[in-house]
């Protein structure tokens, strides 16, 4: 796969991933920051384990009320602070624990005021504003608070989930059922696109890459590929927040999501629990491709082994009361079985037989033993048949069950110490997992070990200096250690064949590990005064973080037909035939700093303006100066290999409001606009390489090595495998001429993408513990990186005139003449614009060329306990439009380069992210328990609960391809489009056939001067389609064949067809949008009570009750694995010439309904 060290995408797996520069202006840059940090209370990039409590103290007139004492109380811990009003009458407490308070107000002159369950939540303003009567302190006027919060004092857009949420029955169990899977319930937020990467669904039509991950309140992010790094046990999360697109200044990092795990606490009560979840084959439906397994292929008996397991427990209490408290947990998973299926397509035993016997040699017998073999009752129709020597090869459909294995050990530990104004707390988790990760074709003797070590501690100091200003400090150090490790020492290369295996290759994945040490030191100081509530703040990152990922290591060999294969000649795709040769260590030492000041300033008591500036700067990753050991390649002008640059001016304002219409703080129109800047993750480095230590090799530059392949000089390549395809043994060049023919890579000045957001919406409360929100929110990305071959160009750009497609017979001239457009300048193009300057192989890089535009409306209804129902629904209609979406190889159905880059705006249309629709509904209920003498009546029919989730989205976007066709002549297939019939309707697919010149010496048969359509579709022609011609007129007939006109279906009753060599697409990317799906989840549970505070709850959580088939792409959850592993084996998807082209029923399993059951014992 093309490049994802940890996730990999320029190299084909599907896994997650030296010297000093020594720049005067860049230490003086770091000393002038260190120094900043220093004298400036110094997070800013990490959201915080806490929540702010604001707001206003008023008389019975309506004025303010200055110099008030104000008292929170944390009702579980008993831990109390204590503030004073400003002369505007206002309060703030900027770093309260989540949970329930009691707010108490006393001032001269007025009756004591105490609120009770004012509830705060993380990473969000929580208001409590006190009207106070007149009177004498010994009088107390009390009320309790309950309901949603209106959001009168922040433009943020936060989405919330509590304990009891977190325990929906969310993502069928995905890592360990993670509460990160409730982001998709949120509005403006998607679910996982297939063959998308990163972690967290598109928020907001970003990239899922652009999202941000902490855990209580400390950087929790992967500095390789992004996404989190740590698992949290679901049982021991008290809160999970997701603040999407619009923040504050205090927070950034990333421009998307937001993802803000918050573990529990000790309370003044011992509290615990112990917990067993299991999920079994038994409890499980059949979806369709296993379904077909068994009825139809006849691969297996019956449902595949599935058994997973989870024990764990918690514990917490204090161990001095109102002071210090502890909270435990650990949990252990066991996991062994089958995982999803992966369908394509192969040899029946006929074929292989067949196959077996026109081996040109022992190399191709060797590798034939390692593919799979179709039964004889999916055979194919013989018309989709591939040919190999001219004999029909039988093929047939294809269903691989791959092994799961898991077997993980995590663990937390939490402590919180009150010691005078200060609050002190200390979180410990601890992550030991080892998995079996599916790779390419998913066969199990290919499959990787994936070890994973995780280690975090963190403490923080939120001190409270006086009524007016708090310090909140944070430090943390983190390990993370991630492999991915092949079951074999001397590995068969890699091998794909589009007519034969669908484009899904065969062979093992590459060996990659990381270890990722995190060192970070925020600060925040909070003032308040007036009116105005101040934020200032910083943070130091800074990450040692060795890696080896060396992409294509076994050797990639790209055939378009299994002629080329089985005859050993050079692969007949040599664009996409590469391998990696030299070393794959990376030295991603790096670092971090961020600033930023915030004032959310109470104009009155009705508008609240948000108002920030934010800075953020990176160093570059240190192994990526490494790129000027080339500078022995610098062609002046054309490009220079040196120290790539930093970028030093992101700087991010924010400014928002908030406006109260009515003042009974029960409406709240809210807007905003601020830019956002995302990080440059180091896999864009890492696999970018000068040749002095590494090259990715292809036929052209292999052949220049001394001494080359044995195969370099045989006719058409022949002996290619037998003589070891691409070499793996790598000498570092010695001179300019060797360093060029092996340049394969040039790392940009990096360029931070930058994202800017606006928002408008209005929420309100219209009833009692309910509220609607309707919300527009845009945004606009910039400078984000695409992936770019920067030394090629299409013919077209190089002036050659397109061939035309003949969509109607009638339109196919019956003659030519000398000035007819013909496909020999296509022919003999050279698409390589380096060349002349000793440049023979593929440079590329990840420059800033990508652009993204989300608009989007939605509209939530949101319910909090009411007659014991709390539920949230919410529906967007959104259109995202880009230019680019991946920027690595990780999908066969969403192409990572564009069709023509230097012409990237015709790429420019709907993103791999664009989902129009999306409904989501989440509801628990605690069914009212029935009065009763009877006690074993009311143990039976009491104590009953329900979760539900109901999750729909519309299909995503695909881009229908030229099935392995260089058809614009750039020597690369990876983003060439198919083109559509305009003429008829349906969704048939078919090849295309040469419209040929007849010229002297044709073998045609068809008179000199006239014109024919040529016998053979282009994707199995062994030439351009063309009949042979013994002519040795260069000019017309160079290649030994007539030259071609253009191209017409092979069906004249196909809708899209394949583009001919040197003929323009006209399908837009991403113009056919697949399957979309809609799930229903179900929890239903029952609590046992042995006391008020004892009890066992029995618990079943179903998964897509209904057992609707969903054929979508995405699989619903906010995690990438599933969804990369289909996009990466299902291409024929997307082929028009494919056996199952646009045949969604086929090649993705369509989901199954699964059950897990609990047990939790609670005390």
């Amino acid at each position: 796969m093309e490049g994802e060290q940890m996730n990999c995408e320029r190299a084909r797996i599907i896994s997650p991933s030296i010297c000093w520069r020594g720049r005067l202006t860049s230490s003086l840059l770091v000393v002038l920051i260190a120094a900043l940090v220093l004298v400036v209370p110094i997070p800013a990039a990490a959201q915080r384990i806490t929540g702010t409590l604001r707001g206003q103290v008023f008389d019975p007139t309506g004025a303010t009320v200055p110099n008030g004492q104000v008292t929170v109380t944390n009702q579980e811990t008993g831990v109390s602070v204590k503030i004073t009003t400003t002369s505007a009458g206002t309060y703030s407490f900027p770093s309260l624990i989540p949970g329930l308070y009691k707010v108490g107000v006393e001032a001269k002159g007025f009756k004591n005021f105490l609120a009770t369950d004012i509830s705060v939540i993380a990473n969000q303003d929580n208001v409590a504003d006190a009207h106070l009567d007149l009177g004498v302190a010994t009088e107390v006027v009390e009320v309790t608070a309950g309901g949603v919060a209106i959001q009168t004092t922040s433009s943020d857009l936060n989405n919330t989930y509590d304990v009891s949420e977190v325990q929906l029955p969310n993502g069928a169990g995905t890592l360990n059922g993670s509460p990160l899977n409730l982001a998709v319930l949120a509005p403006n937020v998607v679910a996982q696109p297939g063959g998308v990467t990163g972690i967290g669904g598109s928020v907001g039509g970003t990239r899922p890459r652009d999202n941000n991950f902490t855990v209580d309140g400390v950087d929790d992010n992967n500095l390789g590929v992004t996404g989190n790094n740590s698992t949290v046990i679901p049982d021991a999360v008290a809160e999970f927040n997701l603040t999407t697109n619009q923040f504050s200044a205090e927070y950034g990092h990333s421009a998307g999501g937001q993802f803000s795990l918050v573990t529990k606490t000790g309370t003044n009560n011992w509290h615990g629990s112990g917990e067993w979840y299991n999920q079994n084959r038994n409890y499980n439906s059949l979806d369709n491709l296993t379904k077909n397994a068994i009825d139809v292929q006849k691969s297996i008996p019956g449902q595949p082994a599935f058994d997973n397991n989870r024990f764990g427990g918690t514990v917490g209490g204090p161990i001095v009361k109102n002071k210090l408290f502890i909270f435990g947990a650990y949990e252990y998973t066991y996991l062994h079985g089958q995982g999803s299926a992966t369908a394509f397509t192969g040899p029946t035993p006929a074929g292989m037989a067949i196959l077996q016997v026109q081996a040109a040699d022992s190399a191709v017998t060797s590798l034939l033993k390692n593919f799979p073999i179709a039964s004889s009752s999916s055979a194919l129709p013989a018309n989709k048949w591939p040919v190999v020597n001219g004999i029909p090869v039988p093929m047939g459909n294809i269903t691989i069950f791959s092994p799961n294995f898991q077997r993980e050990h995590d663990a937390q530990v939490n402590a919180d110490y009150t010691m005078g104004r200060h609050q002190i707390g200390a979180r410990f988790l601890i992550n030991q997992e080892n998995f079996i990760l599916p790779v390419n074709s998913t066969q199990a003797q290919f499959n990787q070990a994936e070890p994973v070590h995780n280690r975090k501690i963190a403490l923080n100091d939120i001190w409270t200096i006086n009524s007016h200003l708090v310090n909140d400090l944070r430090v943390q150090y983190s390990f993370y250690f991630l492999g991915t490790l092949n079951p074999c020492t001397v590995c068969p290369t890699d091998i794909t064949i589009n007519d034969l295996l669908s484009g899904v290759t065969v062979g093992p994945g590459d060996n990659t590990t990381q270890k990722q040490n995190s060192y970070q030191l925020a600060d925040t100081f909070a003032w308040t005064r007036g009116k105005h509530n101040f934020k200032f703040g910083g943070q130091y990152n800074h990450f040692i973080y060795p890696q080896f990922f060396l992409p294509r290591s076994n050797g990639d060999n790209q055939y378009k037909t299994a002629n080329a294969f089985i005859n050993d000649v050079k692969p007949d795709n040599p664009g996409r035939t590469l391998r990696g040769a030299g070393t794959g260590s990376f030295l991603g030492t790096q670092s971090a700093f961020y600033g930023f000041a915030q004032d959310d300033y109470k104009f009155s008591s009705r508008l609240t303006l948000n108002l920030g500036v934010r800075y953020e700067y990176w160093t570059n990753p240190l192994g990526s100066s490494t790129q000027a050991l080339n500078a022995i390649s610098n062609a002046p002008g054309v490009i220079t290999f040196g120290d790539p640059k930093t970028d030093k001016n992101n700087i991010a304002p924010r400014i928002g409001f908030a406006y109260d219409p009515t003042g009974s703080g029960k409406t709240a129109i809210r807007g905003g606009f601020g830019i956002a800047y995302d990080v440059k993750f180091q896999n864009f480095a890492s696999i970018t390489l000068p040749p002095q230590l590494q090259s990715e090799l292809d036929p052209v530059s292999a052949c220049g090595l001394v001494p080359a392949p044995s195969w370099c000089g045989t006719p058409n390549n022949a002996g290619f495998l037998a003589g070891g395809g691409l070499p793996s043994a790598y000498i570092p060049p010695a001179n300019q001429l060797a360093a060029r023919g092996l340049t394969t890579a040039y790392i940009d000045d990096t360029v931070m993408p930058k994202i800017l957001t606006w928002s408008l919406g209005m929420q309100h409360g219209f009833a009692r513990n309910t509220t609607i929100e309707v919300r527009y929110l845009g945004t606009r990305g910039l400078e984000l990186p695409v992936q770019y071959r920067r030394n090629r160009i299409s013919a077209f750009d190089g002036g050659i005139a397109p061939l035309p497609t003949f969509f109607k017979k009638s339109d196919i001239p019956t003659i030519w003449s000398a000035s007819t457009p013909t496909d020999t300048p296509i022919n003999s193009f050279q698409s390589n614009i380096y060349a002349p300057l000793g440049f023979k192989a593929n440079v590329t890089s990840d420059p800033p060329f990508g652009s993204s535009i989300y608009h989007a409306g939605s509209v939530s209804l949101t319910q909090r306990t009411r007659h014991g129902l709390t539920f949230n629904a919410n529906y967007t209609y959104a259109h995202t439009i880009d230019n680019s979406t991946n920027e690595f190889f990780t999908s066969l159905l969403n192409p990572r380069r564009a069709q023509d880059t230097n012409r990237i705006n015709e790429d420019r249309g709907n993103s791999d992210l664009d989902v129009r629709h999306k409904f989501a509904l989440s509801l628990t209920y605690q069914v009212p328990d029935v009065k009763s003498d009877n006690r074993f009546f009311k143990t039976l029919v009491n104590g009953f609960q329900i979760g539900s989730i109901f999750l729909a989205q519309s299909g995503q976007p695909v881009t229908l391809q030229s099935g392995g066709v260089d058809s614009n002549g750039n020597g690369d297939t990876a983003g060439d489009r198919a083109s559509v019939n305009p003429f008829v309707s349906g969704t048939l697919g078919s090849d295309v056939f040469a419209v040929c010149e007849a010229t002297t010496g044709t073998a045609s048969g068809t008179p000199v001067g006239q014109t024919y359509v040529g016998s053979l579709g282009i994707t199995s022609a062994s030439t351009n389609g063309c009949a042979a011609n013994s002519n040795p007129n260069t000019t017309q007939n160079p290649f030994g064949f007539d030259p071609a006109i253009g191209y017409t279906p092979v069906s004249s009753s196909a809708k899209y067809v394949i583009t001919g060599p040197g003929a323009r697409a006209n399908l837009s990317r991403n113009s056919f949008t697949g399957p979309g799906f809609g799930i229903l989840n179900l929890s239903v549970g029952k609590k046992f009570h042995f006391s008020e505070s004892k009890y066992l709850l029995a618990k079943a959580d179903i998964f897509n009750i209904l057992n609707h088939p969903n054929y979508a792409l995405s699989n619903g959850n906010v995690f990438s694995t599933a969804g990369v592993t289909t996009a990466t084996t299902t291409p024929g998807y997307v082929i028009p010439t494919d056996a199952n082209f646009l045949n969604a029923r086929t090649l993705f399993s369509g989901g199954f309904r699964s059950m897990t059951l609990g047990l939790k014992f609670v005390f």
